[in-house]
């Protein structure tokens, strides 16, 4: 009888130590995507004020807080904006005409977009594949937005933070491809 006793109060602490742990962890969790969201904001905010130096740094810690929360596809998509900052600024008066397409990831999946630079312009920008789950209105308003300001880094549409990152980061790959070459 004093034996099943012990045995049973062995489970139950080892319970509590189990449940205790878990808390931890989900509270560490916690904190990390808060770090992250932070970093996100301060970050955004330092490439609309073009300091792009300061944003990249700010992106990378947002990118180590994500995966100590365990969300890699988060660090991932983060880390695309660090590229675009060590892009910036990004001159498209100085492109070839072209239709160029680029690709990166996004919230839910990769995002495609097709971009047309004629005369040293963005003519033409679309959206060509997707499988955002996200605010999809946020993939109508972005095309506009870099139309308008004729660069890939623009303001983040509220709520679809991600996917704003990901066709941001498309828009650079396919610019890229659009630089004149070394040779010319």
């Amino acid at each position: 009888m004093v034996r099943r006793f012990k045995v049973a109060v062995m489970l139950v602490a080892a319970g509590f130590l189990t449940v205790t742990l878990a808390a931890q962890d989900q509270a560490a969790r916690r904190e990390s995507r808060e770090k992250a969201r932070a970093y996100w904001k301060r970050a955004d905010a330092r490439r609309r004020r073009r300091k792009y130096e300061d944003a990249a740094k700010d992106y990378e810690k947002a990118a180590e807080s994500w995966e100590a929360a365990n969300n890699r596809n988060f660090a991932n998509v983060t880390r695309q904006m660090v590229q675009l900052c060590e892009a910036m600024p990004f001159s498209v008066k100085k492109l070839k005409d072209g239709t160029y397409t680029g690709t990166a990831r996004g919230y839910s999946g990769d995002i495609t977009v097709k971009v047309t630079i004629q005369r040293g312009r963005i003519r033409r920008f679309e959206v060509t594949d997707q499988r955002e789950s996200r605010p999809l209105k946020s993939l109508n308003i972005l095309p506009g937005l870099i139309g308008r300001k004729q660069s890939p880094s623009v303001d983040v549409v509220t709520g679809a933070t991600m996917t704003s990152y990901g066709v941001m980061a498309a828009t650079l790959t396919a610019l890229e491809k659009a630089k004149p070459d070394a040779a010319d």
